[in-house]
């Protein structure tokens, strides 16, 4: 049996034959130990992503592909994760590039501390075509701000099973339901303060790129019930480590940003969604002690939305 890496790197693809090359040379050039593997999980892909990715796979040996049914980006995620053999495992997304240095500063720290749970850095946004014109995402962890997304994070592996973390397989917006369980549920995160990650923004044929209005909020409305159902299969595990109002807040948080950002769709009494709208504001996870602790604005924007949905005749 061989060495096991320290890191593995997760990359789903799917029809990404414009971006992937760029994407796996900035993975490729930072390699210079055996301490990385990097799985490519080909999410069915119908144009030449798969055939670029089997280059790699012929020219480093550290560089292995599995092949799956087009299931998103979810499952995709799920499968590398089985797949993965390292101490820790970070994604990355196939269009997106890591930070030139990144790798070897993840490397360092995991060897300084392998005791932690989950290692989080900064990323920086991007416009499709425009590398320069970068926008700097910064965190800050003692005041639990970390980031809602899979990608600026380090997982370490026996943490990530034992607690058989699953992103949601055949939806939008899946780290939304995981990220945060996982950072309430980490009794160690450590900040590496750099830029580790370049997020590519609005490319064409994405996702988020393509997704109508309406369309988008029903799937962060599907997003978010998938988060409440988290918060309560959880519930026990953050209550033991006091992290339980933590995340429950970031879920409120969450719904009222949507509510807010969709006023005008909410706004609207022939949407045919607003039972579901309602039940988020309803959940059993805002309870009334999570209430009263919560901070003024926030529980100001809550009551706010709880009266416009009673005007609405749906309460």
């Amino acid at each position: 049996m061989g060495k096991i890496p320290l890191l593995s790197i997760v990359i789903p693809v799917y029809n990404v034959q414009e971006y992937l090359s760029d994407s796996l040379n900035s993975v490729i050039g930072q390699i210079k130990t055996n301490d990385v593997e990097v799985i490519i999980v080909n999410d069915g892909s119908t144009d030449g992503s798969l055939q670029i990715a089997e280059r790699f796979v012929e020219m480093y040996t550290f560089v292995k592909v599995v092949s799956i049914e087009n299931s998103g980006l979810g499952a995709a995620r799920n499968v590398g994760v089985r797949n993965a053999n390292g101490m820790y495992v970070q994604f990355l997304d196939s269009d997106d590039v890591l930070s030139e240095t990144i790798i070897e500063e993840v490397l360092f720290e995991i060897k300084r501390d392998m005791s932690t749970d989950v290692f989080v850095f900064d990323y920086a946004e991007f416009p499709d075509g425009d590398l320069s014109n970068t926008r700097k995402q910064n965190f800050d962890l003692s005041k639990f701000r970390y980031g809602n997304v899979a990608w600026n994070k380090i997982y370490r592996l026996d943490f990530w099973r034992a607690y058989d973390f699953n992103y949601p397989e055949g939806m939008r917006y899946e780290d939304t339901p995981l990220t945060h369980i996982i950072m309430g549920l980490s009794e160690k995160s450590t900040k590496i303060n750099t830029i580790g990650y370049l997020y590519r923004r609005n490319r064409e044929g994405s996702i988020t790129a393509e997704s109508s209005v309406m369309v988008d909020l029903l799937c962060r409305l599907n997003s978010l019930r998938e988060f409440e159902l988290n918060i309560l299969k959880y519930r026990c595990e953050l209550q033991s480590q006091n992290k339980e109002f933590k995340v429950v807040e970031k879920f409120l948080k969450e719904v009222l940003l949507v509510f807010w950002n969709n006023k005008n769709i909410l706004n609207n009494k022939s949407w045919n969604h607003f039972s579901f709208a309602k039940g988020l504001l309803n959940s059993p996870v805002i309870t009334k002690d999570m209430l009263l602790r919560l901070n003024c604005k926030v529980l100001f924007l809550y009551l706010i939305e709880k009266i416009m949905f009673m005007r609405r005749g749906v309460d």
